[in-house]
């Protein structure tokens, strides 16, 4: 049976996925800073051409591989919080779950990392990626806001500001943690996470 030809904007979108792929084993082996976009398009199959009709350069390419993976990542957190009940069994099978990515994807991680290292010191493009990181800190403050309304706790601080005490505080155990494993084990993160959290609960009236 002959296949049915891919719409145009089908083909557009296979194209994408190949590219974001390519770039994905490129930036694994070799680092942002030293990938090209003539690697990652022979990677791909593609010429050079096709790369830039789909993307506006090397920054772009990394930025659709890392939202498709920050998806993933996120997905993987919440369903680990499916398989309890309490909300501090939540947190801890979040945090469980969060050192498990980082044992099975340190490449992905260091790669999060060196992107934040150059973009932090663009003064144009700061604004934009700092948005950003702004949406990963209000999703993960709103959440654990979230389940203490539940409970009927109210805490010390807005939802933003907690996301970004636990957001700091998963990436710099993730750093040490990469760069020694043994200094911050498994079980680390999830004690002080909940720690946390109990620390920011506002005092009963």
């Amino acid at each position: 049976m002959a296949r049915t030809p891919l719409t145009r904007e089908q083909s557009k979108q296979v194209t994408r996925e190949r590219l974001v792929a390519a770039a994905a084993r490129v930036f694994a082996t070799r680092g942002y800073r030293r990938a090209s976009v003539d690697e990652i398009a022979a990677e791909a199959g593609y010429t050079i051409g096709a790369l830039y009709s789909n993307f506006a350069g090397k920054e772009e390419v990394l930025l659709a591989y890392l939202e498709q993976q920050l998806q993933g990542i996120a997905e993987r957190l919440l369903a680990a919080t499916q398989t309890v009940e309490s909300p501090v069994e939540k947190l801890r099978a979040a945090a469980l779950e969060w050192m498990a990515f980082l044992d099975q994807e340190p490449e992905l991680y260091a790669l999060m990392i060196e992107f934040w290292t150059i973009w932090v010191r663009d003064g144009e493009a700061r604004p934009r990626h700092a948005e950003r990181f702004a949406a990963v800190r209000r999703f993960i403050g709103g959440l654990i806001h979230e389940k203490a309304d539940e409970m009927g706790v109210p805490m010390k601080l807005p939802p933003d500001q907690i996301g970004a005490a636990v957001v700091a505080l998963g990436d710099g155990l993730a750093l040490q943690h990469l760069a020694d494993p043994d200094a911050v084990p498994p079980d680390l993160f999830p004690f002080l996470l909940t720690t946390l959290v109990r620390a920011l609960e506002a005092p009963a009236r």
